[in-house]
Parts: C-alpha cells; structure tokens; sequence
C-alpha cells in the first residue's frame, strides 16, 4: 500500500480540489482523506473494489477526536482497478482549513 501525504493546505469558498490516480491492478480499496489530523479527518473518501466485507461500494465518512461519525454509502462505483481515475470534489460556498491530505 502507498500512502502520500500533503500538508498545510487551505480550500478557499469557489474552490475546487482535484485529485487524479491509477488504483494497482490488485487494489482492494483506496481511500482519501481531508482533514487537520489523523484523529480529525473532515472527509473519509474509500472507494472498496473489495475489502471490509464490501464489493464494488464507496464509504464516506468523518472522524471527530478520534471517533468515527455515521458512514455514508454509496453503491454507484465508476472506479475500475488499474484504470485511470479522477475524483473531483467541487467547490463550496464554506472555507475549509486543512492541514494534510492522505491517501492510502
């Protein structure tokens, strides 16, 4: 598994965060998260091909000191392993403080 990180980023309202990627061949999943820290991650993006008892299914979440909120799923999945992908998160009308970006 690889993990890249970003920190010290800021989302101003109007702007858009676009992140692109080739998931491995044999990837059970991925995920991307937004947020000030690993105990305070705004966004939980993962995308499962199949892992934690899911196939083919997008979970979001957020996790606030240390505890996670409800998951949100989602069962239209437009990912394909080994195959090129975009996921685009549009702007909002919010200004959001963010010191890292993690992907796994």
């Amino acid at each position: 598994m690889s993990r890249l990180e970003l920190k010290n980023m800021s989302f101003k309202a109007g702007q858009d965060l676009k992140i692109k990627g080739v998931p491995k061949s044999d990837a059970a999943g991925f995920s991307i998260n937004v947020g000030h820290s690993d105990d305070h991650v705004a966004l939980h993006f993962n995308p499962r091909f199949n892992c934690h008892g899911d196939e083919c299914t997008i979970v979001c979440n957020s996790l606030h000191e240390g505890s996670w909120n409800e998951e949100q799923r989602e069962s239209h999945f437009p990912f394909q392993q080994g195959r090129s992908l975009r996921c685009p998160c549009p702007s909002t009308t919010m200004s959001f403080e963010s010191n890292y970006l993690a992907t796994t």
